[in-house]
């Protein structure tokens, strides 16, 4: 049984159900009087059956499982209870990975129960739940809406019963009530939101004892934590209104003021209105100091709450460049971090330049390099040569080196970090991070330097990514996003060669498993799948997934002013553009230009590019005066970082972006001359077969005929 489970945890189903009904076999010629355990082998054979959509099979086991449970709450069932309750649990599995799969089961519980049970049976609440939370995660709003209050209805009736169901029916309520307020959030209908938090507040006993006017400001405080990720205005809105009731009835330090402080710091902080978000976060954190010791259980773990204002302080300083105002509050901060209070004076300095530099490893490559650079040398003269705090540091030096696009160095401090974590896979002390995890992190980071480093090394890259995806898939098969980064990865290679549709294939492999995570790896995702279609000339289908996948930023960023938002509204603007929509390509195109001046120093090839495509889009809004500004700029910071570089990654689109608007002006030779500039970076770039260089040379080819 043991073996069996074992294999199970590795996907390796084979081998489990082999074990198992090895296990069965003999649970039921020597102990055939343990139903429980024989109950529980069929639930484990049901569910690898599942695994491999084998649904009969899985159908069956699980009635066998059911049907011979010594389960006190199921033994009872009849044939057609326990039809039902198999199809329920089986379509409860499916809500978080296939939601078509979870409606047809869930559904089919629901049409049995309908028939057999009287009409408000508790059971056909948990149906109607289901199916709510479904149509939920759908966005088909309304009908959610429909199934939640039917779950409502008969929850209402039971909401006192003694007899003991497979679910608590007060939290479930409670939970109805929450998920229709969080609905009618998003559908801006406010007051119905209140109503129904209300509802669910008077029935949760952590809050039900609470007055009225604490009900009231609660309920504030949720709806604008709910909007904060969709629509932070009017989060805002409500949270200071939570605040300012909270002010006037409770002690000026009561925990819960220090709650709505912290959370309008959060606000003010994804409005980069940093200062008033400081305020705020240093009046939660003043509060949370006078409660870290309290034995009371709050809605917030209050010591978490308390270092997470302080990180977000010293977030905020990285950002205003404040870096020594940053240092001095993470030292601070270490000082209440459980894990960290114990560092020597030393350890914690070296600490503290390691999360600077990490803070920063992706908005300021330049910066992150020197704080790392420190911390890795504080940590070289305290620390064992092997020490998992150094690998650490090579590894965050290979990612920063990686992001300013010097793949060689980056390689070969990523290879520096496994050499060390090697040495640490089987250690049972538990470090700031997980060590296997990184070492197959590190292992992507590699994939993509020898993608960049020569265009020869694409079957090293591929070789690093399967290794990597071999470690998460044998070692932590439940951390799904590094799975799914490995299939992103891959997809990212095939891109890179040219390889659209192997590239479209890998990076759905990656969606699959992400598409219910909450995660900004889903947004970046949809991005490339949208410029392998751009690629492909399925400009609607391209631009479908870069709204997908600027949907996904907005919820996710902490600050929109970053170089995959700039990216992805760079290719918004090329899609619309392509699709003759030249005045929605202009105001995505300016947002980049935005996003990129800010972000980027003024040498810079994203900048050139954006300034590139501008020129390209006024040409034909005919506003030449404008078109010229931006050629001039684009051509300027082109032609210096030529001159700083002999090879610039991806200059040749803003050549061919330039040769376009030549040809648009119907200036042939212009347009020649700078499609041939193109050819020339491009070919520096791609393999000699890449589809980009066969498109460009068909174009020189069309305009040397002309």
């Amino acid at each position: 049984m043991d073996i069996g489970l074992a294999y199970e945890k590795t996907k390796d189903y084979d081998w489990s159900c082999q074990h198992y009904e090895k296990a069965l076999e003999m649970c039921q010629t020597y102990t055939p009087n343990n139903l429980k355990q024989i109950s529980t082998i069929f639930r484990h054979l049901s569910d690898i059956n599942l695994d491999r959509n084998n649904f009969d099979h899985a159908i069956s086991l699980r009635i066998k499982s059911l049907t011979i449970s010594v389960n006190e709450k199921t033994y009872h069932l009849t044939e057609d209870d326990n039809k039902a309750q198999c199809y329920y649990d089986i379509g409860r599995k499916f809500l978080y990975t296939d939601l078509d799969k979870a409606f047809e089961f869930i559904q089919k519980s629901l049409e049995i129960r309908q028939q057999i049970l009287r009409e408000h049976h508790v059971n056909i609440a948990f149906c109607h739940h289901d199916i709510g939370v479904a149509y939920e995660k759908k966005d088909m709003f309304d009908v959610a809406l429909e199934h939640y209050e039917k779950a409502i209805e008969i929850y209402e009736k039971h909401l006192f019963d003694k007899e003991e169901y497979p679910f608590n029916v007060t939290k479930a309520y409670g939970q109805c009530c929450s998920n229709i307020a969080k609905i009618y959030c998003h559908q801006t209908k406010y007051d119905n939101a209140f109503t129904y938090r209300m509802k669910a507040l008077s029935i949760d006993e952590k809050y039900c004892d609470l007055t009225e006017k604490e009900q009231e400001a609660q309920c504030y405080f949720d709806i604008g934590k709910e909007l904060y990720g969709t629509d932070p205005n009017k989060g805002l809105e409500f949270t200071i209104k939570s605040l300012h009731i909270r002010q006037e009835i409770l002690p000026r330090d009561r925990i819960t003021i220090g709650f709505s402080h912290h959370k309008i710091g959060e606000i003010y902080e994804k409005k980069v209105m940093f200062d008033i978000a400081l305020e705020h976060y240093k009046k939660a954190s003043e509060i949370y100091e006078k409660h870290l010791f309290d034995k009371e259980e709050y809605q917030f773990n209050v010591k978490k709450c308390n270092d997470i204002c302080h990180t977000n302080v010293y977030i905020i300083y990285c950002r205003q460049r404040k870096y020594d105002d940053a240092f001095i509050y993470r030292m601070k901060s270490l000082c209440f971090d459980d894990k960290k209070c114990h560092l020597t004076e030393k350890e914690k300095e070296a600490q503290c330049y390691f999360e600077i530099g990490d803070e920063l490893c992706l908005t300021d490559p330049d910066k992150a390099l020197e704080f790392t650079l420190k911390s890795l040398d504080i940590r070289k003269q305290i620390l064992p040569e092997h020490h998992v705090n150094i690998a650490f540091c090579h590894h965050n030096i290979g990612a920063s080196y990686e992001k300013k696009s010097i793949f060689d160095m980056a390689a070969e401090h990523y290879k520096k970090a496994i050499e060390i974590y090697k040495k640490h896979l089987l250690d049972k002390e538990e470090y700031q991070f997980n060590v296997l995890q990184l070492y197959g992190q590190c292992h992507n980071g590699l994939a993509i330097c020898y993608t960049c480093i020569e265009k020869g090394k694409y079957v090293n890259a591929i070789d690093y990514t399967l290794k990597a995806l071999q470690i998460f898939q044998q070692y932590s098969p439940e951390n799904k996003i590094d799975v799914a980064r490995c299939y992103w990865n891959y997809g990212y290679i095939s891109w890179i060669k040219g390889q659209y549709d192997e590239a479209i294939d890998q990076l759905y492999k990656s969606l699959d498993i992400l598409l219910y995570q909450k995660t900004i790896h889903v947004g970046r995702s949809y991005q490339l799948l949208g410029v392998c279609y751009y690629e492909k000339f399925a400009y609607q289908q391209a631009l479908s997934f870069f709204e997908k996948a600027l949907k996904n930023y907005e919820q996710f960023l902490r600050n929109e002013n970053d170089e995959d938002v700039g990216l992805l509204l760079y290719y918004t603007s090329l899609c619309l553009f392509k699709l003759n929509n030249y005045n929605q390509a202009l105001e995505y195109a300016i947002k980049s230009n935005q996003v990129r001046n800010e972000i980027f120093p003024s040498i810079h090839v994203q900048r050139a590019a954006s300034h590139s495509i501008l020129a390209v889009i006024y040409v034909k809004l005919q506003q030449k005066e404008k078109s010229n500004q931006h050629r001039i700029e684009a051509l300027e910071i082109s032609k210096q970082l030529i001159s700083n570089n002999d090879k610039v990654t991806n200059i040749g689109c803003i050549f061919e972006n330039i040769g376009e608007l030549y040809h648009n002006r119907n200036n042939l030779r212009q347009a020649r001359k700078y499609y041939k500039k193109a050819i020339q970076y491009i070919k520096q770039d791609k393999i000699d077969d890449h589809p980009y260089i066969e498109r460009i040379q068909k174009i020189i080819d069309s305009l040397s005929i002309n």
